[in-house]
């Protein structure tokens, strides 16, 4: 009996072991954003610019659905003439964001007579097998954009790389005149490097659809053109609005510049939302991560690199931060989770922007392994006792016939009769 139960532990040992040293070797599993494209289409190109078209061709991505977009591998093809592929490495698209690739990027020359996009994912099947991008004579400056709300492709003299489509005055597909004095410049491809959002008012005091406000500060040193770049909330799910700076917009260096709803037309949650600043090509220049429950006429403001509710809001002016009133006693059911939030906001004092890029670890930071470890090594001493006990069971009779082990046992014996007696 005993000899089966020590047979089935030895093979359960050797068997499980290399499995939890493996596992403590290995690096640390990271979370990816969603690979399936699914929902992020090709939303706008222009194959006519402006000048030269090496120089003003581009073509524009928009993602419609609530969560980031890994699109490392993907690839982009037109399908006219002679064709060019470009595969995306690096590059992911933001939830309901846009991404831009010029000519120069994906060496991808667009059709003036008749053009179309495939957008692609690496096994090469497509994304987006309902949308027919076709374009025949495109008058010069307009650009092919897709109306979400009409699901067609048209015309329009406002092309918007990086934001939201807008449709005007042209909206057929053929025009062979070119040339118009009439059509306007495209906007400009603007980084907005150095430009920040501080300050929101979510709750303001009265209305807010008039009261609302986002503020901005230039913290370059000199004044900075962000004509073409875009503000946008960001909801955990639903729709949002965008803004993009009209061409010629500047701000000064130092400057708090501050942007009203009525201007706008952001609309701020006062359950959860938050802002982004996108440059032109719809990167990601800062992002001020959501906030929750605002308060009314408290602000949320930006401040020595986090993010705090005050109740002294300073539209156009530097951020005062001032401690707002103790949040109301939440229901028996969540205290707990209230507590653990109270104690991290206390510990980091608010929630941290992301500035240029920046990511923040979705977990709030790195977990520690220290009880994966010492539950290893607990298995690997056991894995070697186990072996040895079966081995001394098994093995019991010849090793007590063993001279050595005879003299130890008589040695103790003696020691034993020397006591009783």
């Amino acid at each position: 009996m005993f000899r089966r139960v020590f047979a089935v532990l030895f093979l359960f040992w050797v068997f499980l072991i290399p499995v939890f040293v493996s596992a403590q070797n290995s690096p640390d599993i990271k979370t990816t954003a969603v690979t399936d494209c699914s929902g992020v289409v090709i939303s706008e190109f222009i194959p006519n610019p402006v000048g030269v078209d090496s120089d003003g061709e581009w073509i524009e991505l928009y993602n419609q659905t609530g969560g980031d977009v890994n699109l490392d591998g993907y690839t982009i093809s037109d399908t006219e003439g002679t064709t060019h592929t470009y595969k995306i490495t690096s590059k992911s698209i933001l939830s309901h964001g846009f991404l831009t690739f010029d000519r120069g990027t994906t060496g991808i020359t667009l059709n003036n007579d008749k053009e179309s996009l495939i957008l692609a994912r690496p096994d090469g099947t497509s994304c987006q097998t309902d949308f027919a991008s076709d374009t025949v004579n495109p008058k010069e400056g307009n650009s092919f954009a897709y109306d979400f709300n009409s699901k067609s492709w048209k015309w329009t003299t406002t092309p918007t790389p990086g934001s939201e489509n807008v449709f005007t005055v042209d909206n057929t597909a053929s025009n062979p005149a070119s040339g118009s004095d009439d059509v306007p410049a495209p906007l400009p491809q603007n980084s907005c490097a150095g430009i920040m959002i501080t300050e929101l008012m979510p709750a303001p005091a009265g209305s807010d659809s008039e009261n609302e406000w986002i503020e901005i500060y230039n913290s370059n040193g000199n004044a900075t053109d962000i004509g073409g770049c875009t503000l946008t909330d960001r909801l955990k799910a639903g729709s949002t609005t965008k803004y993009t700076f009209p061409a010629g917009t500047s701000i000064n260096s130092g400057e708090y510049k501050v942007l009203t709803r009525p201007v706008t037309k952001i609309s701020l949650n006062n359950d959860s939302d938050g802002v982004m600043l996108l440059a032109s090509d719809g990167a990601a220049v800062f992002d001020t991560g959501l906030y929750e429950n605002a308060k009314e006429n408290i602000a949320y403001a930006y401040s020595d690199g986090k993010w705090y509710w005050t109740t002294t809001p300073t539209p156009g002016a530097p951020n005062v931060i001032t401690d707002p009133p103790p949040k109301a006693t939440k229901n028996p059911k969540s205290t707990k989770n209230a507590a653990k939030t109270a104690k991290s906001n206390k510990s980091s004092g608010g929630t941290s922007g992301q500035v240029l890029g920046d990511s923040t670890n979705a977990n709030g930071g790195s977990q520690k392994k220290i009880s994966d470890k010492v539950l290893g090594y607990i298995l690997v001493i056991f894995a070697c006792l186990t072996p040895l006990g079966y081995l001394i069971y098994w093995k019991k009779v010849w090793i007590l016939d063993q001279p050595i082990v005879q003299k130890v046992l008589s040695r103790l014996e003696n020691i034993k009769n020397f006591f009783v007696h």
